[in-house]
């Protein structure tokens, strides 16, 4: 059950010391610990399953908005494309933080398109 902990915290981009501190004790847990740990390990799980979900639907989104706006590969951000790293690698807070930074971007971009199109609509 540790290595799931460790493995899961690992994934998550989280440090095992700052996180968790009476993890390093696992080894000699008592049974009275076992609720507290098996615990964690769910609560961990369920975050992966979330951000991975999360990042799942981020990335589509992403790649819908670049078709959308008709945006080149070369100014795709390699990250929201898959081209840096795998979902595993994406789940971490700094490469979630980037990629709702690029959707945010892009939803900025498509509004100012639009706001564009409708006006020009006026003027005709």
């Amino acid at each position: 059950m540790k290595e799931q902990i460790v493995t899961m915290l690992e994934c998550l981009g989280r440090d095992l010391n700052s996180t968790i501190p009476t993890i390093r004790g696992l080894d000699s847990l008592k049974p009275s610990d076992l609720l507290s740990v098996q615990h964690t390990k769910d609560e961990l799980t369920k975050t992966v399953d979330d951000k991975m979900a999360e990042v799942t639907i981020l990335t589509k989104q992403i790649a819908a908005l670049y078709a959308r706006l008709d945006t080149p590969t070369s100014e795709q951000c390699p990250l929201s494309t898959g081209q840096v790293c795998g979902v595993e690698e994406l789940i971490k807070e700094e490469n979630l933080l980037q990629l709702k930074e690029e959707k945010l971007q892009l939803e900025i971009m498509k509004t100012n398109n639009m706001a564009k199109v409708h006006n020009n609509a006026k003027i005709e």
